[in-house]
């Protein structure tokens, strides 16, 4: 079961030290057996993490046109051994699924009938086809309605487990390592998992609590294959502190891992999934009629009349299109004071692209801790990132590609200046 991002400073130089100056784009991720992740129902933002240790996300991306609000499952849709995300519309009774880790536009996009609004979404391979494949918990009449094709349609399956009790979570693994994903339920109040192996009325088979959390009360269950043993077994999350722990065994014990995904809002909601190792094209590929900019360093645009950052960070990124024959990008202004909010946050942690998808953008590129003042840096940086020129790997090209992408239609530049006159600036772009 289960960024695109940039910065930069001057001239070429060693691939590191551009890094520094330009932050890397939003997008691969080093891979575990399990990663983890939260999902901000508020901005719609994906946070996942590929190693279960201290650390920011890897990657943070939205699914692109769907309403905010929702709750999040991950699975593998398509059976090629990778976990993709999706969201949940209660209200509807809607899933939409994405086979990619990257801000993109849903894959699937399916009903669930037959079953009442307000319930909890789970994930899992039901009928070990090799695909995950989606259901709903109804936390009230404590019934699991189970799906084997992810299309609209009723649930295949239909049950419940015993002694549920009220407000109980959901959770979906193999928990017997047989190929077959069953559910399971948590119970909040006592941080008691209650699992089944199979998918049928009845009694918990397993019950079990992960010792030492210091009080069980806001933690949230997630669950996984955390050691690469084939089984799935116990976590949780506590959204106040962005703190997993995690178990390898589904029994009462302590937490075999416990680390902190930092830079996640405190209304977070967990998940698990194995992510892809490489980076993902992006969301709307360049079309093979794009002409290639000569490889030599490209001038510096003709100077704009206006004065306004924001103004000439639109003016000189719409310059560089042109001479790829793309439509210039529509100045984005009502987002703008939110992406100068993201800058000053970005400022303030010192991480580039922290506030990532709080304006809901699609992708991002960020300059941090230029010389200022805003009116004079962002050509610099600007030119920089287009000096990547293009390529498919995201990790190298990324600020071009964002620049050059067809399928962006706005940009909104935010600016923050600190005390010391250095500035950092995003462009968000959608």
């Amino acid at each position: 079961m289960v960024r695109n991002r940039q910065s930069s400073r001057s001239t070429a130089r060693s691939k590191e030290f551009l890094t520094i100056l330009l932050g890397a784009a939003i997008q691969a991720a080093p891979a575990a057996d399990q990663g983890v992740g939260a999902y901000v129902p508020a901005t719609g933002i994906f946070a996942i993490r590929s190693d279960l240790s201290n650390g920011t996300a890897d990657l943070r991306f939205r699914v692109q046109r769907a309403p905010i609000g929702q709750r999040p499952v991950a699975g593998d849709w398509d059976g090629d051994g990778l976990d993709g995300v999706g969201l949940y519309r209660p209200s509807t009774r809607t899933f939409q699924l994405s086979n990619q880790t990257v801000t993109g536009p849903a894959q699937l996009k399916f009903q669930l009938k037959g079953v009442r609004a307000g319930l909890i979404p789970v994930a899992g391979d039901w009928d070990r086809d090799g695909e995950d494949s989606v259901g709903v918990y109804d936390p009230v009449r404590h019934l699991f309605h189970l799906k084997n094709d992810n299309a609209t349609g009723p649930a295949d399956l239909t049950f419940s487990i015993e002694g549920a009790g009220k407000n109980w979570r959901p959770v979906a693994g193999d928990w017997d390592g047989n190929g077959f994903d069953s559910v399971g339920l948590y119970d909040p109040k006592t941080g008691v998992f209650h699992l089944i192996n199979r998918n049928g009325n009845g009694p918990a088979e397993i019950v079990a609590t992960i010792e030492g959390a210091g009080g069980v009360k806001g933690w949230l269950p997630v669950t996984g294959d955390w050691d690469g043993d084939g089984v799935s077994t116990l976590g949780i999350y506590q959204p106040s502190t962005g703190k997993f722990r995690l178990r390898n065994e589904n029994s009462t014990g302590p937490a075999d891992w416990e680390f902190q995904l930092q830079g996640v809002r405190k209304s977070a909601l967990p998940f698990s999934g194995a992510w892809a190792s490489v980076p993902h094209p992006t969301p709307t590929p360049t079309p093979t009629s794009t002409p290639t900019p000569t490889p030599t360093p490209t001038p510096t645009p003709t100077p704009v009349p206006s004065t306004s950052a924001a103004q000439i960070c639109v003016n000189t990124i719409n310059s560089y299109r042109a001479g790829l024959g793309l439509a210039p990008l529509a100045r984005w202004s009502a987002a703008e004071p939110c992406a100068d909010n993201q800058a000053k946050s970005d400022a303030q942690t010192g991480a580039a692209h922290g506030a990532f998808g709080d304006c809901q953008e699609w992708a991002q590129n960020e300059c941090p801790d230029w010389p200022g003042p805003p009116e004079s840096m962002i050509g610099s940086c600007l030119q920089m990132m287009w000096n990547e020129g293009p390529g498919s790997d995201f990790s190298t090209h990324g600020h071009y590609i964002n620049m050059s992408n067809p399928g962006y239609t706005q940009v909104a530049c935010g600016f923050y200046t600190k005390a010391d006159g250095r500035v950092w600036s995003v462009q968000d772009f959608r």
